[in-house]
């Protein structure tokens, strides 16, 4: 892999997963994530 390929793929994790985000109340989506998929829930627990 290419050492550009390589810095954009860190960045693009970093962006997804770590960087706080305006719309998530200045959360990072690996911080609010545990609010939206709450343990013992199944997405078959879900309607349509």
């Amino acid at each position: 892999m290419s050492e550009a390929q390589e810095a954009a793929d860190d960045w693009v994790i970093d962006y997804n997963e770590f960087r706080p985000h305006d719309s998530l109340g200045d959360k990072a989506p690996m911080e609010f994530m545990p609010r939206i998929f709450k343990p013992g829930i199944s997405s078959s627990d879900l309607s349509t």
